[in-house]
């Protein structure tokens, strides 16, 4: 039975290596998903970045622990 199952998957991975990259494809997780900055979906790569920066809420603000850094420069 064991030597069955073994060789009946080797026999359908053999299938379906040809269409390997067209599985991959089908399960690839939407751009929503990766949330990715440096590999967007419609290529803008500069655009993706700006946009990430900009509309980010404290891209422009104090670091949050400036007191610290600040305090410490003056010793």
């Amino acid at each position: 039975m064991g030597e069955w199952t073994r060789d009946t998957i080797l026999t359908l991975c053999q299938r379906l290596k040809r269409h390997a990259v067209a599985l991959v494809e089908i399960f690839y997780p939407g751009e929503a998903m990766m949330d990715s900055m440096i590999a967007p979906a419609d290529g803008d790569l500069y655009g993706s970045i700006i946009n990430r920066i900009f509309y980010s809420g404290d891209s422009f603000g104090r670091a949050r622990n400036w007191k610290e850094n600040v305090l410490e420069e003056k010793k």
